[in-house]
């Protein structure tokens, strides 16, 4: 098995992950892109 490097970005306010793409802003509760929290 072939593991990969992937970042997650996380939202601070309601916890929504995103796998490898910061997005502008959260799609489930319109935080902005400043509020994510960069993993891995």
């Amino acid at each position: 098995m072939e593991e990969r490097e992937t970042t997650y970005y996380v939202c601070n306010v309601c916890g929504y992950v995103s796998d490898g793409i910061l997005p502008d802003e959260c799609p489930i509760c319109g935080a902005k892109k400043e509020r994510f929290v960069k993993f891995g």
